[in-house]
Order: C-alpha cells, then structure tokens, then sequence
C-alpha cells in the first residue's frame, strides 16, 4: 500500500494521513504500536528489492507523507526478515513481537528450525528491558532481540508455518500473557516468554 489513511467511527469518516509511503513490497504484514503511534510494517517477499522492515511514525504524517524509520540493515533484526512473518503488539513488555518462520528464501529467517521470536523495541530513544529466562534483558531502541523456544523431547518448536503465512494467526493476548501462533490449519500453539 501507499496511502495510510485514519477512520473515525462516531462520525463514519475517513481522514487521509499520507498519500506517500515507500513500498515495501509483496506479502506484508503491518501491525500498530499504540504506546508510539507508529506502524510497523515488515514485506514478506524479497522481490523488488530485498526484505523490509520500516516504521512509520503516525504522529509526524502531514497528510501526504509520514516520518519512516527503515530498519532493512540493522543487524539485530535481520534474523526476523523473512516469508510470512506474523507481527503482535506485546503490551506487557511494549516491544513488537516478529515471528518469521518460511524456507523457500533467502536469509537467516528462512532456515529452520523456527523457534525463534523477535523482539523490537520500536521506540527511538529509549531502552525496554523485559525478563528473559529469568534475566532481566535491554533491548537498545530501534533493535531487536531474539528470544528461543527450544527443543522439547527432540522436537522444535514452534512449528514452521505452512501457506498462506503466518500474518494475523500471530497474536499477544495480556491477560494471559500469552501469544497464540497458528502454523497450519489444524493446529494451534501456546507460547510464553518466561
């Protein structure tokens, strides 16, 4: 998409925030930060130019353009790039959760196993620091942090996910501090971060 526009329900209308957003290309997965206001967008295909993850800053968009971060080369995230990443808002830890888990491309996200989930910290100034096997751990702003799953009994998991993606069966759920991946059809995984 280009065109980012904002909706309002009491008044059914429909205001147009940027008309000018890069492409980031085929297979993309956006999901919003509302601690920022940013929107995090990640393509899952790397025809016409590579894998992307950018952010765009809602706040700064003038009507025909918006402020984007891109995050392409930042070395801490390039195990996130990849075919059919899932993006979830994590609100406990206010961090951005990324799981990519496809073969079939190029990169250190297209390699099983998949048991490994991203963290970024899409905030520009300042660090998160989230427990991660009982340690406290800082994840630098704009960065990411790759937490495990592991092996039980010799199995990886989490699975890796069949077509179409992973996209919008990723999910944060606080309450439960819980997300809920669903890799194929007829299964569906429990994850925590302990």
């Amino acid at each position: 998409f280009r065109s980012l526009v904002d909706y309002s329900p009491p008044t059914d209308t429909f205001t147009t925030l940027a008309t000018a957003i890069p492409a980031i290309g085929y297979n993309a997965n956006v999901e919003l930060d509302p601690v920022h206001h940013y929107l995090v967008m990640e393509n899952g295909d790397n025809n016409g130019g590579g894998y992307h993850l950018r952010i765009v800053n809602i706040d700064s968009c003038n009507g025909k353009t918006c402020t984007v971060t891109n995050l392409d080369k930042t070395a801490s995230c390039q195990g996130a790039l990849g075919y059919w990443a899932g993006l979830a808002w994590d609100s406990k830890r206010n961090v951005m959760a990324i799981y990519p888990s496809s073969q079939n491309c190029s990169g250190s996200a297209c390699t099983p196993p998949f048991k490994t989930i991203y963290l970024l910290n899409p905030d520009p100034n300042n660090p998160v620091t989230i427990t991660y096997q009982g340690m406290p751990q800082t994840i630098q702003p704009q960065q990411c942090f790759a937490v495990s799953y592991g092996t039980t009994q010799g199995v990886d998991y989490p699975p890796q996910s069949t077509g179409p993606g992973v996209y919008s069966r990723f999910k944060y759920y606080p309450n439960e501090d819980i997300y809920l991946l669903i890799p194929y059809t007829y299964q569906a995984w429990i994850l925590r971060l302990e």
